[in-house]
């Protein structure tokens, strides 16, 4: 029986192809766009982190007040915290991602590595492939160095050889020994090949990353609170207390995917959402118009005894079949769209965690399932029950006369409205994020040197290489001198910052005299400079001098800082002269300041922006530095030139990232771009959908008024009129839709708010813009119709039936 109802429901949809592909089309657009961002929060969100007990795995860390992801400890914080932890089954450290450098013969390779302890394989439930993993020893200060390799760089870089283990190389500078190589599938913690002991010690100067598993039968809820508990018990023994950061956990997937961006997930999904209600509005006022038109063939079916729920069935039928083929097509184009989000990432050195992916899961497969019988129902339901309540009297005496269509045409204008008031509210998602991208691409960095002629570069030594602070700020002046010998180079500097993409590091930082409270400390963007860093990014010096030569390790302890830290600390006095403390606790420095720069901004365009504190490279040495040269012209093309100046001064020691300082700040807007980008294409396809719907339904208007369009033409109507009376009915339909849309957009326009962005919540221009644009899209979807209202010929419609 129902093998011979889907063959009639698919020849009665052949039969109607216009009807059939416009509305399945339509479907598989809201379908897509739904797959596709479900896929989204499947692959970075709900899916779990590929270890044995993934739903045990915490991260332990400090926690800001008003933050929401954990900082790291001190080694020293977490010497003295680790033994009084308990609730937990097994926990490691790490040192999150790492520069290592491995050099073969007379090559040096710079690989993504990580620091891990000798616990972290065992907490995430992974052996080596062959060999065998760190242990205690490989992990003690002082012992032998010993390197884990990945898979992949085993077959691309040792040819596979098996006699790998127990080789010698020399890893960033001094001899290791590889005890076993990891499988393809683990790349711990984003995207690493290689990795080392952490050898965490007590006056390390890194900070530690805390992971654990939690002991079986121990909640995350009694996990914390011990946690708290161990927090409020130590108090002042831990020096990251003092500023107000309390010990807090969360589960370990939140450290590859952070609050923010799962929060962006979740509703970029709900946008999803949005358009497939929008599709679905859509189909059904497709379908209805169908209904309408067929009220005659139903009501003859009826009279002659098919019931009421066989018409019924046989509607629904009829969606499914419609629901099905635009569901194949959606998944097609979901997966496509997922590819392209890869792509995307890898073309931009984006990649997410190792484990995210857009492939398909059960997840995505019961989601389809769901989406699929939801879009049948939401645009077959309404137009079944019309058609299978059609007054058989009424169908029969009308006939085909125009007809208002009564139900229908109540539910087809309650749609166009909800249409409408959607549309709102994904074009105003879409504005916010283009609003905030415009905003990035009009940042002032604070640098006048044009970023598309400097070439930058990161270049990294080691402690048995550079064992001292004044050794390792002679190596990276050595390099930044030898690159300044090229006739092409304008200026060299070495600093630990890259502005408009990194900071060297943070710091609070307080004027002297101030009491030391945690609300009187400002936090402060750090980077330790040389004396051309102003040459090469073009600083505005406002006041004083620049750092120089002056000022070494034997000096006396300066700083220059930006406009807005004076503005903070010494506002309408004179801050040359004055000094700040460096840092909260009691041996933090107090540095003096020298000079002052316009508004510096170090960090990424789509980051809060802080106030900056530039020290003398000689005072603050570091491990690691970017290298910069300035040149005349485009200095994309001098790559070569950089990588062989730094290895002219340590052969063992490779420039990597080498980029210009355009394409670091171009980088680090592929996050926002994206966002926007996806927005966007679903803001427009909402749109777009919306005027599928307010034609539609205007259309279907002039289609069912012929007849009374033709008496008011054939008895002096003018054009005016008619005009007016087609448009009247849609015209309050646009009007209540946008209201709608309005007061639902203005709370989510504040949810959507990023101060990093420069995008606020009730902004009146992206509103405005948004009622514009409807208001024009309706226009255009309108000229048609109106057209062909216009146009009815008098006689012709008086000839109906």
């Amino acid at each position: 029986m129902f093998g011979y109802e889907f063959r009639n429901a698919w020849r009665r949809l052949r039969a109607r192809p216009a009807h059939t592909l416009l509305s399945t089309g339509i479907l598989a657009l809201g379908l897509a766009s739904t797959l596709f961002l479900f896929g989204a929060v499947n692959g970075m969100v709900l899916r779990p982190l590929p270890f044995p007990h993934a739903e045990r795995l915490v991260s332990i860390g400090w926690l800001e007040p008003g933050a929401t992801d954990l900082d790291g400890f001190s080694a020293e914080d977490w010497l003295r915290l680790r033994p009084n932890l308990s609730g937990f089954e097994l926990i490691a450290v790490d040192g999150g991602v790492a520069t290592i450098n491995i050099a073969r013969g007379d090559g040096v390779k710079r690989y993504d590595g990580a620091l891990i302890d000798a616990r972290m394989l065992g907490l995430l439930g992974e052996q080596p492939l062959f060999g065998r993993a760190f242990s205690d020893e490989d992990d003690r200060v002082g012992a032998p160095m010993t390197v884990l390799i990945g898979e992949r760089a085993w077959r691309n870089d040792f040819n596979a050889d098996a006699n790998v283990v127990g080789q010698t190389l020399r890893v960033n500078g001094e001899p290791a020994t590889v005890i076993g190589v990891m499988p393809e599938k683990f790349r711990y913690p984003y995207n690493q090949e290689v990795w080392i002991p952490r050898r965490l010690a007590p006056a390390d100067a890194f900070d530690v990353r805390v992971s654990a598993r939690l002991a079986p039968g121990t909640t995350f809820e009694q996990a914390q609170l011990a946690l708290e508990s161990v927090g409020q018990r130590l108090g002042g023994e831990l020096a990251e207390s003092l500023d107000g950061d309390v010990l807090s956990m969360r589960p370990l997937a939140h450290s590859f995917v952070n609050e923010i961006t799962r929060r962006m997930s979740w509703m970029m999904f709900a946008a999803g959402l949005l358009v497939l209600l929008l599709a679905c509005a859509n189909v059904a006022n497709l379908q209805l118009a169908q209904v309408l038109t067929r009220r005659r063939e139903l009501a003859v079916r009826s009279a002659l005894g098919a019931g009421r729920r066989r018409l019924l069935r046989e509607l629904m039928i009829e969606a499914l079949l419609m629901s099905l083929m635009a569901t194949a097509i959606a998944v097609v184009l979901s997966h496509y769209g997922g590819l392209w989000v890869m792509q995307s990432m890898i073309a931009n050195n984006n990649l997410p965690a190792y484990y995210i992916s857009f492939e398909y899961d059960w997840r995505d497969i019961g989601f389809i399932v769901v989406a699929a019988v939801a879009a049948c129902l939401l645009a077959g339901l309404a137009p079944a029950l019309r058609a299978a309540g059609t007054d058989v009297q009424e169908a029969l005496r009308d006939g085909s006369k125009g007809s208002h269509g009564g139900f229908f045409a109540r539910i087809s204008r309650g749609l166009v409205v909800a249409e409408i008031a959607l549309t709102v509210v994904l074009l105003v998602g879409a504005a916010m994020f283009v609003r905030g991208i415009e905003g990035m691409l009009r940042l002032d960095f604070g640098t006048d040197a044009n970023p598309a002629h400097v070439l930058t570069g990161r270049v990294g030594v080691f402690p048995h290489q550079y064992p001292t602070g004044a050794d390792q700020a002679r190596f990276f002046q050595r390099v930044a001198n030898q690159l300044s010998t090229d006739p092409q180079v304008l200026a060299a500097s070495a600093s630990t910052a890259l502005p408009g993409s990194s900071p060297g590091g943070d710091a609070g930082v307080i004027a002297e005299g101030q009491a030391r409270s945690a609300e009187n400390y400002v936090e402060t963007d750090v980077a330790s400079v040389d004396a051309a860093f102003a040459d090469v990014y073009g600083l505005r010096l406002t006041a004083g001098r620049f750092i120089d030569d002056r000022d070494n390790a034997d000096s006396l302890a300066v700083a220059v800082v930006d406009r807005s830290l004076v503005e903070r600390l010494w506002p309408g006095r004179d801050p040359l002269g004055q000094r700040l403390r460096f840092g909260r606790g009691d041996d933090a420095p107090m540095l003096t300041v020298v000079g002052v720069v316009d508004d510096l901004r170090l960090r990424r365009p789509d980051d809060r922006s802080r106030p900056v504190v530039l020290r003398p490279m000689t005072q603050a040495p570091s491990r690691f530095a970017t290298v910069a040269v300035r040149l005349n012209g485009d200095a994309a093309g001098f790559g070569a030139q950089l990588s062989e100046g730094v290895r002219a001064v340590d052969g063992d020691t490779p420039a990597y990232w080498v980029r210009t300082q355009a394409e670091a700040i171009r980088l680090g807007r592929v996050g926002p771009v994206l966002l926007t980008q996806i927005f966007s294409g679903v803001g427009l396809l909402a749109l777009l959908l919306a005027a599928a719907g307010l034609y539609g339904v205007l259309s279907f208007s002039v289609e069912q008024r012929t007849r009374e369009l033709g008496i008011r033409r054939a008895v002096g109507a003018r054009a005016g009129g008619v005009v007016q009376l087609v448009a009247r009915r849609i015209g309050w339909q646009i009007v209540l839709g946008l209201a709608i849309g309005v007061a639902l957009g203005l709370p989510w326009s504040a949810v959507l708010a990023d101060p990093a962005l420069n995008t606020h919540g009730y902004d009146p221009m992206i509103f405005g813009t948004v009622i514009a644009l409807i208001l024009g899209v309706a226009i255009v979807a309108s000229l048609a119709p109106l057209r062909r209202a216009l146009r009815v010929d008098p006689i012709i419609a008086l000839r109906q039936d």
